[in-house]
This record gives C-alpha cells, sequence and structure tokens, in this order.
C-alpha cells in the first residue's frame, strides 16, 4: 500500500483506469432501473434528487477514506457485515436477471426460457471472471463502460426517432411533497451504503493517494452520471410507449456481469461465509478460489435449470402491462405500476434504504465501543420501528411515514452515543 499523500503527482492513466472500475462496479440494478420506478410515482423531478445522493455517497468514499490505513482499519473492523454487503448484492441481481431476461426474451422471441437460459450464463460468466487481477478488474472497467455507452447510443440511434423518449411525458402518481417526504430514505440509503462496498474500499485501498482520489472524482463525477442519464432516457422510452430495444438486455446483462464478478471477487478473496486466513500461500489461495467457483456454478447451474422447468410465464407477468401508455391526445397516462415484480424489488431495496445503512450508522459509526448488547437492541429496534413505517410508506403510499422512519433511525443513532461504553476492540462489530 502506498500512502495517501495528496500532494503527489496524479497518475493519469492509473486514475482512469480505476474511474471506469468504480463507474462500472457501481452500475447496478438499481441505477439501471430505480430511476424507471422513481420515474412513475414521482415523474422527472426525482431523478436530480436520485442522482444527487446517489453520485454524492459513492464519491464521499474516496474522501472520507483517503488517509493512508484508514479503509483498511474499517474493513477489518466491519468485514462479516460487508460481506453480508456483497451477498445480498449478488442476491438482487441474481433475482433481477432472471427475471430481467426473461421478460427481454419474451419480447424478442415470445418465449421466457431463453431468457432463463441467458440469466444462468450471466451468473456463469461472472463467475469465472471473478479471479482476476486487480490490473485486469480496473482496465476490464474501463472497457465495460465504453460498450456500455456505444450499447445506450445504439438504443438512442434506433428509437429516438419515435419521439416517446421524453421523461417530460412520464406523469408521476404522487406529489411534489411526497417526493420531499421519501427524500430522506433517498439520502440515507445512498449516502451510507457506498462505505459499505468492499468493491470501492480496494479501489480507496489500492489506488491510494491522489490518483485514488482523482478516480473516484471521475468516475462518480463524470462516467457513473452518464449511464444513469441513460436510464432516464430508455426508461421513458419504456413507460410511454416507445417500445423494446433490443440493445437494452445486452447493457443491462454486461454491467451486471462486471457488478456480480467484482463483489464474487472479494468474497472469493476474503471467505464467503468464512473468516480469510492470511497465512495461505497464493497458490494453496487460488486452489481454493477454484474449487469454491466451481462449487458456486454448479449450485448457480441447478437453480436455472430449476427456474427454467417452472413456468416462467405464470409468475413473470408482461412488464409492459404495469406501463404507462400514451392516448390518442398523446397525454402520459399514469399506471400505478405494483405487483409482485415491484414488491419484491422494493423489498431488496429496503436493504440498502434501511437494513445496511442503519447498521452503519447506529452499530459501526455511533455504536462503536458501546457495549455489544446496547447495540444490537438498538438496531434491532430500529429495524422493527422503521421497517414498519416504511412498509406503510413504501406499499400503501403513505409517504409521510417514510420521513418518520428515517427520524426514528436517526434519533436511535444519535441516542447510541451516549450508550455505556466497552474497551474497543479489533473486531469490534456486531456481526
Amino acid at each position: 500500500m502506498g500512502t495517501a499523500n495528496e500532494t503527489e503527482r496524479v497518475n493519469w492513466p492509473g486514475a482512469l483506469t480505476w474511474a471506469g472500475f468504480l463507474a462500472s462496479s457501481w452500475t447496478w440494478v438499481i441505477g439501471m432501473w430505480l430511476p424507471i420506478y422513481l420515474l412513475v410515482d414521482y415523474g422527472l423531478i426525482s431523478w436530480p434528487v436520485f442522482a444527487l445522493f446517489n453520485v454524492a455517497g459513492a464519491m464521499s468514499v474516496g474522501f472520507v477514506w483517503r488517509r493512508a490505513g484508514s479503509s483498511e482499519s474499517f474493513v477489518a473492523r466491519n468485514e462479516t457485515a460487508m460481506r453480508w454487503f456483497s451477498i445480498a448484492t449478488i442476491l438482487f441481481h441474481v433475482w433481477f436477471m432472471t427475471w430481467f431476461l426473461a421478460w427481454s426474451s419474451n419480447q424478442i422471441a415470445d418465449d421466457y426460457a431463453y431468457g432463463a437460459a441467458a440469466a444462468g450464463l450471466v451468473l456463469v460468466i461472472a463467475m469465472l471472471r471473478a479471479g482476476r487481477t486487480s490490473k485486469h478488474f480496473r482496465i476490464r472497467g474501463l472497457v465495460i463502460w465504453i460498450l456500455s455507452l456505444l450499447l445506450v447510443v445504439a438504443m438512442f440511434l434506433t428509437s429516438w426517432g419515435s419521439g416517446m423518449n421524453d421523461p417530460r411525458l412520464v406523469v408521476g402518481t404522487a406529489r411534489t411533497v411526497d417526493l420531499a417526504l421519501t427524500a430522506p430514505l433517498i439520502a440515507f440509503g445512498f449516502l451510507l451504503c457506498p462505505h459499505m462496498d468492499l468493491t470501492l474500499h480496494r479501489a480507496r485501498q489500492e489506488a491510494p493517494g491522489a490518483t485514488g482520489t482523482a478516480a473516484f472524482v471521475i468516475g462518480f463525477g463524470l462516467l457513473f452520471p452518464v449511464l444513469i442519464g441513460a436510464t432516464l432516457f430508455y426508461g421513458a422510452g419504456l413507460l410511454v410507449g416507445s417500445g423494446f430495444s433490443y440493445y437494452l438486455p445486452a447493457y443491462v446483462a454486461l454491467q451486471a456481469i462486471f457488478t456480480l464478478s467484482a463483489h464474487m471477487r472479494e468474497l472469493l478473496d476474503r471467505g464467503v461465509l468464512w473468516k480469510y486466513d492470511p497465512e495461505l500461500t497464493d497458490a494453496d489461495r487460488r486452489r481454493r478460489r477454484a474449487a469454491r467457483t466451481a462449487g458456486c456454478t454448479t449450485l448457480a447451474l441447478v437453480f436455472m435449470i430449476l427456474l427454467g422447468i417452472a413456468d416462467a410465464e405464470a409468475w413473470l407477468p408482461a412488464l409492459r402491462e404495469a406501463y404507462s401508455t400514451i392516448d390518442a391526445a398523446g397525454e402520459a397516462v399514469q399506471r400505478t405500476l405494483r405487483g409482485d415484480r415491484r414488491m419484491v424489488y422494493d423489498s431488496f431495496i429496503s436493504l440498502y434504504g434501511l437494513v445496511f445503512p442503519a447498521w452503519l450508522l447506529i452499530v459501526a459509526i455511533m455504536g462503536r465501543g458501546a457495549r455489544r448488547v446496547f447495540r444490537a437492541a438498538a438496531y434491532f429496534v430500529a429495524l422493527a420501528g422503521a421497517g414498519w413505517l416504511l412498509f406503510l410508506g413504501m406499499f400503501e403510499d403513505r409517504y409521510l411515514m417514510n420521513a418518520i422512519a428515517m427520524a426514528l433511525v436517526l434519533a436511535i443513532g444519535v441516542a447510541m452515543r451516549f450508550a455505556p461504553r466497552s474497551e474497543p476492540a479489533a473486531g469490534d462489530a456486531l456481526a
């Protein structure tokens, strides 16, 4: 590791490749899909709120942990919880890619089975690429970003002529005040969750000093906003009727493969549900990684085969049935976009809006050094209370509950500063 000397000269090729890695690693199925749901709920005004907190939170990792050794120390204290963050992210992507590619397959070939097979292929490719070195990952991240940009451009060139990709045509079903009540939830998740991401910490640790800081600024200040901006326009195309682009599943799959492989790499390097053994030789570590990759790949294939046997058409409703349409007068006619798929998606989102950021605030930050029983009690009280309020806010459209939930979590976090303390230890984490 180098020292985080911000006065040193920037290695611009290194900063650019790390920026590509960061932008591609952080372009999840959240950045590629959540803005579409926000458009449905709140209209165009929701995107600046989403983008502002998303970009600010991710970029802040490069500044908060720029001091040499600070990121390593944080990860060492909270590694178990951060591994669970990666596990949840992988499961989220597997679920999303399964139904999204099945739906895409139905749009292209009127058959869901091809999409289920494609989702399995995405998972297998991601696993096979998870063993690469940091140099391969950061170069590949920049290449993935460039290819993604080309696919986005192709989407626009083939569909923009219809005039139906204008997000201003999407009229949200909620009021602006409802977005204001939900904004604290968006801010809470996006400002804190990036600090739980092992892939971002790897970039900060392996690109110390000014080069790493420049990578975070370029990656999240320039490259990443391009991709989430693209979501706004192809999402509007889906919502208001310009139709499905064949380039869309290729773009989503490309980004998902990179994100999956990056998080799988972190788990395989550290152990999935077991502690990382620093005493192992590189050769032993490679053999263990190969065995774990083979085992996980086998389980993934079995899962996808079972999924393909299932009647996908029975549980995968046609997405366009839930979308807005354009009436004869050309005005947006909104539908509520609810149903099983949205509920599952929002349930995953709750992990990043409540479960992980609440843990970071209450246990890892405000409760650090407090007695274990107080941290555990405070965290689970916050989950129970805020979880119920968010259920009312997210699934029953009682938006005031979203703001109250965040106020409850913050109040519990502040209260943890006054909890009885114990001697801090290296393993000072709840998980």
